[in-house]
């Protein structure tokens, strides 16, 4: 597909690979929005016009790669290690990523990398911007084939590590290298002397060993990277050359104005680069690659590149799908090994659920996973001194991606198929099988049950919530694999099992297919039985859950919050994520009195309360519905109050983490709907949530009260407000204005202010510009 940018006369073919991470929609963000195939080539074609006559040819390898990952696209924290994703070992890999490290980008630079740094030679990490910008682009592909910064110093430390500079086997023209003037300890070396001119401080020329080692591109100079070259004067110059001494800095260039100030050792001036490719002045004057840089380029790719890039085409296309279906899965990650480590590919399916990449051999090892929500610290590693340890980072997964699809209808399918009563194909099979035990048990009903409860994180079996299967297996051995997914017969589909491991592990090892057709994945969520987080129909009947506001509550006391339900008729099971604000309150207990076999142990989660979050689930193991009558009791809270809580809605609702539903008759509610106040008719009939209590409620406490009166209210902004007490005749009693705060407020009146009032009800009325409070109390 790319034959018209290969030129067939070069020495050697440089395949590239691109990968755009894009958000979850397709898009960059920004002003540049996507990258496609005809951008890439307008960039191949301007590299290789600047590379000609370099022994180097550049064509771009397949398609571009999209990852459409927003947590990915995003990951600005450290370095990410993108060719966990997306990377060809055999080709010049380019990522394009908004968030790349530094305002441009970066590249790894031919044998630099020290051992155990996970970021790979063969790579460039590209801003979009940079990488739509010609001169730029070409810049860092400079550094993948050796070319320095015209403004960057090379030089070692005391001879036993590298500093800025390239491995000594790597040096086309010194062969073992010998520090020249004036390099002490740790010191730069200074931009390169080319006069030889008799009678110089320092006669030699050290081009090839200082600066950019290319004797034919002017010095330049940066205040910023990563020294200030040092001004010319002779006690500055007998400072530097000390290792404790100070260099007094003097070369500097802002918007295109050089600073000349700077001289080399002998005091001859340093004009600057104003044209070159790798000077950081691109926008000021021309894009040029001098002889000895092209040389240069030359040299690595013969010495270092030769053996490692190899023209090879894109062998393999196909899809990750779930379940077998024709339903794309994106997000998923294929690491191809095969027999020879040094060969592999890995690539991420796009938003269609394809991916490509290249085979090197016919037996492959394929670790396949789909990539978790969460970004999280993976380790160190240690780059060129003299930076000091560097953290990377990696995808993870969170409780949100172990729960994510899976339901308690799908555990009542499970016991039903046990049961004999729901029989499942080899997907379902496979999804129960939550304890990894090859089999379906009520062990697998166990573990899922308390990963919904929050009881557990993760399935402790497990490293990721998927597993995947090559999807030539179901196809081929449809009958064998819906049988018994977990023993099937190896000698009837491959001849062989080299690995000695179960299909369905990243370790197994097979034979790649020959049709082309049949070289995907399909994807199972574990604990998902029901369908690709597919839920039944939905019910024409949906219950309702209610929490009386009779009372309001004190804090420092006990209360019970008793939930009913209306129209809860032959449930098989639900599932509630409740919020609890335990700033608020604290749950004691957890009862009911009325759903047969509930226990606080096997149906709430009370591990998760530290997150202010509540789980519940229920249902019976034989997985016989149950029906509640109306305004009947279907469980019981028992809490303590921390605060006076005049808004039952706001310190506890169905806004958990877990969804609410219901499940009856093989359809379902979702979610499972709850209000506050009994129904009324004019009620809509999609509320999701518990409603709030009205706003204008006051709490007085104690009630009956004497000599001091508590009020507790909560309102949503600050300001003043007048308070009365009246009598049932309607004769204010009391008045005073107050000050209120936005949030819970408490107001007391003493007994010089309230002991002297009549006996009797009284109603105590707030108002603000903007609500009116109000509430009863009995005064002794």
């Amino acid at each position: 597909a790319n034959a018209q940018n290969r030129n067939l006369e070069a020495v050697t073919e440089i395949p590239v690979f691109y990968t755009v991470f894009r958000n979850a929609n397709g898009l960059l963000g920004g002003t540049i929005n996507n990258i496609t195939n005809a951008d890439i080539d307008l960039r191949i074609d301007f590299l290789n016009l600047k590379f000609a006559g370099t022994g180097v040819h550049f064509y771009r390898l397949g398609n571009v790669n999209y990852i459409d990952n927003k947590q990915l696209n995003e990951s600005n924290s450290g370095d990410f290690v993108r060719e966990n994703y997306s990377y060809v070992k055999t080709a010049l890999n380019v990522y394009i990523n908004p968030f790349a490290i530094g305002d441009v980008g970066k590249t790894s630079n031919p044998g630099i990398n020290l051992g155990g740094a996970p970021v790979k030679y063969n790579t460039t990490l590209l801003t979009p911007q940079a990488f739509m910008n010609n001169s730029t682009y070409v810049h860092e592909t400079g550094h993948n084939f050796g070319l320095l910064h015209t403004f960057g110093p090379t030089g070692k430390d005391n001879g036993t590590q590298l500093y800025f500079d390239y491995p000594k086997v790597l040096d086309p023209f010194l062969g073992p290298q010998v520090y020249d003037h004036p390099l002490e300890g740790a010191k730069p070396r200074e931009l390169a002397i080319r006069d030889t001119t008799p009678g110089k401080a320092f006669a030699i020329p050290n081009c090839y060993i200082g600066g950019d080692l290319c004797c034919d591109t002017g010095a330049d100079c940066s205040g910023g990277y990563p020294v200030v070259f040092p001004d010319f004067n002779s006690a500055n110059v007998a400072s530097c050359l000390l290792p404790s001494g100070p260099c007094a800095g003097g070369c500097s260039f802002i918007q295109c104005s050089y600073n000349g100030l700077y001289r080399d050792y002998n005091g001859d001036p340093i004009p600057g680069c104003f044209n070159n490719i790798m000077s950081n002045h691109q926008g000021c004057t021309g894009l040029d690659i001098t002889q000895d840089q092209k040389d240069r380029i030359s040299f690595y790719n013969e010495g270092f590149w030769s053996t490692w890039f190899e023209d090879l085409p894109i062998n393999i296309n196909d899809k990750v799908e779930v379940n077998g279906s024709p339903i794309p899965m994106r997000d998923v990650v294929i690491r191809w090994k095969h027999l020879d480590p040094s060969r592999y590919t890995n690539c991420t399916s796009n938003a269609t659920g394809d991916f490509q990449g290249i085979l090197y051999d016919g037996i492959v090892k394929a670790e396949v996973r789909k990539i978790g929500s969460a970004i999280v610290l993976a380790g160190t590693y240690q780059p060129p001194p003299p930076l000091g340890p560097q953290p990377y980072f990696k995808d993870a997964y969170t409780y949100a991606d172990w729960i994510k699809d899976i339901d308690i209808d799908d555990l009542v399918r499970i016991n039903k198929h046990i049961s004999s009563f729901w029989p499942f194909d080899g997907y379902s099979k496979i999804a129960a099988d939550a304890n990894h035990s090859n089999s379906v048990t009520y062990g697998d009903v166990d573990v899922l049950r308390k990963l919904l409860l929050g009881q557990i994180l993760k399935l402790p079996a497990f490293d990721a919530p998927w597993r995947f299967v090559p999807e030539y297996i179901p196809q081929d051995n449809l009958t064998q694999f819906n049988a018994d997914p977990f023993h099937m017969n190896f000698s009837t589909i491959n001849g062989q099992n080299p690995s000695g491991t179960p299909y369905t592990e990243p370790t197994w090892e097979y034979e790649i297919p020959a049709d082309l057709n049949k070289r995907g994945y399909d994807g199972i969520k574990i604990g998902d039985v029901n369908g690709a987080g597919s839920s039944p129909t939905a019910c024409e009947t949906l219950p309702e859950l209610e929490i009386p506001t009779a009372q309001l509550m004190a804090p420092g006391q006990n209360f019970d919050i008793t939930f009913t339900a209306t129209g809860f008729a032959n449930v098989e099971s639900f599932q509630l994520g409740l919020f609890v604000d335990q700033s608020k309150l604290q749950v004691l207990d957890i009862s009911s009195a009325t759903l047969p076999g509930f226990s606080k142990a096997d149906h709430a989660g009370l591990e998760l309360l530290e997150n202010n979050q509540l789980n519940m689930l229920w249902f019976q193991s034989n997985s016989q519905p149950v029906s509640v009558g109306n305004q009947a009791e279907l469980f019981k809270l028992k809490v303590h109050t921390l605060q006076p809580i005049t808004d039952i809605g706001a310190a506890i609702n169905l806004n958990g983490d877990l969804p609410s539903k219901v499940f009856k008759n093989g359809c379902t509610s979702t979610p499972l709907h709850g209000f506050v106040a009994p129904s009324t008719s004019n009620r809509p009939n999609n509320r999701s949530t518990i409603e709030h209590a009205q706003a204008s409620t006051l709490f007085c406490y104690p009630n009956p009260v004497g000599e001091q009166l508590n009020i507790a209210f909560e309102s949503d902004f600050s300001g003043q407000g007048a308070l009365q007490l009246v009598d049932m005749n309607g004769k204010t009693l009391y008045f005073q204005v107050v000050d209120i705060a936005k949030g819970i407020n408490n107001l007391s009146l003493g007994s010089s202010e309230f002991s002297s009032l009549p006996a009797g009800v009284l109603s105590v009325i707030l108002q603000t510009d903007t609500n009116v409070f109000t509430g009863r109390l009995v005064k002794l």
